[in-house]
């Protein structure tokens, strides 16, 4: 009887240290998938900040000098092109010598960039320039060389306020679809918007009065990261199980073995009376 609960108990323990070496393998898995996770997301948010240093450079004398022309040339649209999961950046800051507010931002769909802050009189000024314009154009209407001067004048006027009323609407457009996260959010440094796939950097320009560059890159890929980190966990972890549950069914059934012959001897020995019988090797 002794030998028989031996035996079961092995057989026990068998399955047992099975069942504990499963559960220690799944909890490593995760820990491993969370780690390749983490490890992949921290190496893409890295590579966004090396892909946008060169902008944020030229974001930052822009903002220091108050120059939005040097952000619209096309050598400027050629960087801004570069890294193609880009898809919007906002500057915002104060120049440094008028300390006045300074504020642009980039559409990739578009491949346009807007002016986000006008000065508050912008608007009325533009319009009191073109009807003044209008008003010297008829005083001038014998004069065709004064006049054509005068309506070009006027052409570039109403130009820089339809510009005004696009960059608006726009910028009201873009602010929709794509929305800052909050301080809260970018506490670690980046925002994943897992629902919409996008990854949230917020960097600070370098000129003396400040500012910062909200950047928006494409994180479609970290939506299929799982299916490529499990792919490389689980077959891993899988043949480890299979392995260790193989070495230890082996070694209990190289103990049990010798013990099922000794049981069955016990049991013809008790049936029978018979002391002779000896287990086979």
């Amino acid at each position: 009887m002794d030998s028989f609960r031996q035996w079961t108990s092995i057989k026990n323990a068998a399955w047992f240290v099975s069942i504990v070496v499963f559960i220690v393998i799944v909890i490593s898995g995760i820990f491993r998938y969370l780690s390749e996770y983490d490890n992949k997301i921290h190496h893409m948010i890295e590579l966004a900040k090396v892909s946008a240093q060169p902008i944020m450079n030229l974001m930052s004398r822009s903002v220091a000098g108050g120059n939005y022309q040097n952000i619209q040339l096309q050598e400027s649209y050629n960087l801004y092109q570069v890294n193609k999961n880009l898809l919007l950046f906002e500057v915002s800051g104060k120049t440094d010598k008028m300390k006045k507010p300074y504020g642009a931002i980039y559409s990739q769909a578009d491949q346009k960039i807007y002016r986000t802050i006008y000065d508050n009189n912008f608007e009325a000024v533009q319009k009191k320039k073109i009807a003044r314009l209008q008003k010297l154009i008829k005083k001038k209407s014998g004069k065709p060389n004064k006049v054509r001067k005068l309506e070009k004048i006027r052409h570039n006027i109403t130009n820089e306020l339809e510009k005004f009323y696009h960059a608006n609407k726009e910028v009201s457009r873009l602010h929709t679809e794509f929305v800052k996260p909050t301080p809260e959010q970018l506490e670690p440094g980046y925002y994943l918007d897992e629902e919409n796939a996008y990854i949230h950097i917020v960097l600070p320009t370098t000129n003396k009065s400040g500012g910062e560059v909200w950047l928006v890159f494409d994180g479609s890929e970290v939506k299929n990261l799982w299916k490529h980190i499990l792919k490389k966990v689980v077959p891993i972890s899988g043949v480890l199980f299979l392995t260790i549950v193989g070495v230890l069914f082996f070694i209990s059934a190289q103990i049990n073995k010798p013990l099922g012959k000794m049981i069955s001897v016990i049991h013809h020995a008790t049936q029978n009376a018979d002391l002779t019988v000896r287990a086979q090797p």
